[in-house]
């Protein structure tokens, strides 16, 4: 999608980690900066920059919600992690974050995790560590007892990341046997 990457400094970009050139496509990454942040920030920026290609938009919301739908289930706790990332760049106070976490929840709809309280994630960013089991729930809390998601009411499945896809159990069981299944077919 980028016709390019360049990179320049913090000098010309100051703490921005990335923008992207309208006109020619060209992606531009903040060597001082962009590589210093967690992987899966990095990753949402790339995409959040595709996002305003792609809706050809100055509109900083509407590439946040194409990068968040674009990396919605890529990886375990996807969409916590694309908060995140809004949390890592941008200032507490800053509207894009609730906007990002509003429109994950509403993607969310109970169906991978429940969203931990928009506070418990800017609370991470001013030094507060929490440790969250795959519900989103503070591991303290929990206990490892079954969830029931607030919003909806239903069972929240819990995910493990299996080789960088969030799949239950289950799924990783089925997959598992089918992969056994099919090494004794061609043998």
């Amino acid at each position: 999608m980028f016709s390019k990457v360049r990179y320049e400094g913090f000098a010309e970009m100051g703490k921005n980690p990335a923008s992207v050139e309208m006109d020619s496509k060209e992606l531009i990454l903040n060597r001082d900066t962009f590589p210093k942040l967690p992987k899966f920030t990095q990753k949402f920026i790339i995409e959040h920059e595709k996002g305003h290609l792609a809706h050809d938009t100055d509109s900083e919301e509407l590439a946040d919600a194409y990068a968040l739908k674009s990396l919605y289930k890529s990886e375990h706790k996807s969409l916590k992690k694309s908060v995140k990332a809004l949390v890592d760049i941008l200032p507490e106070d800053n509207k894009r974050i609730e906007i990002l976490y509003n429109k994950a929840l509403n993607l969310d709809n109970g169906k991978e995790i429940e969203m931990v309280n928009l506070n418990k994630i800017l609370a991470g960013k001013n030094g507060v560590r929490t440790r969250f089991n795959a519900d989103g729930e503070d591991d303290e809390e929990t206990n490892n007892e079954v969830i029931t998601n607030k919003r909806t009411g239903k069972r929240s499945k819990r995910y493990v990341d299996f080789m960088g896809f969030a799949m239950t159990p289950a799924e990783v069981a089925i997959l598992i046997v089918a992969v056994i299944y099919v090494f004794k077919i061609i043998k």
